[in-house]
């Protein structure tokens, strides 16, 4: 699918230098993730932001800015994915740090090979 993504970009580029080619290879794979993504961006404002009453807008418009952009840029499909993984990886370290409180306030073993 990623040699056939890059070869239709190069093919749309050969083709616009050239007035008799026909360009039909818009709808990529990726292109096509990246409006499926920010449908969904454009879902998850609706739902979240305009109907119910979460506090989660900013994020949701970095993620449809993000997916917006992909839609632009060949290849880069998900950023607004990717921005809310970033964004939640806080919760995982903090995640991670009272997991390692727990182990070292309890003695307990880091793995099940110890009881073996």
């Amino acid at each position: 699918i990623l040699y056939g993504t890059l070869n239709a970009y190069k093919n749309n580029i050969e083709a616009a230098n050239n007035p008799n080619a026909d360009i039909n290879n818009f709808f990529t794979p990726d292109t096509l993730a990246d409006i499926g993504f920010i449908t969904y961006d454009l879902y998850k404002i609706l739902i979240d932001n305009l109907i119910g009453d979460q506090t989660n807008l900013q994020e949701n418009i970095i993620a449809l800015s993000a997916d917006a952009a992909g839609f632009f840029i060949p290849i880069a499909t998900g950023l607004g994915t990717a921005t809310k993984a970033v964004n939640k990886i806080d919760v995982v370290v903090d995640g991670a740090v009272k997991a390692d409180d727990v182990v070292v306030k309890y003695n307990a073993p880091l793995s099940y090979l110890s009881y073996f």
